[in-house]
């Protein structure tokens, strides 16, 4: 796990500042790009997005008690 260190912050403001540098058009471009090399992949759309929302949930339970017992 990173620890929010003083080079860390620098890091993350840098990059931001680089990033703020692209227009909506690029921004979009690289968006569909990304988009379209994951339908590629079949990583999505999913076929059916709620399938193992149950695991989801049961985990998401456990981490709320967990976080309530502490």
């Amino acid at each position: 796990m990173l620890r929010r260190t003083e080079l860390f912050e620098q890091f993350e403001l840098d990059y931001h500042r680089r990033q703020s540098d692209l227009t909506y058009a690029q921004a979009l471009s690289i968006y569909e790009a990304l988009w379209q090399h994951a339908c590629a992949l079949k990583a999505i759309p999913l076929a059916d997005p709620l399938d193992g929302i149950d695991v989801d949930i049961r985990i998401a339970r456990i981490l709320h008690s967990c976080s309530q017992n502490s």
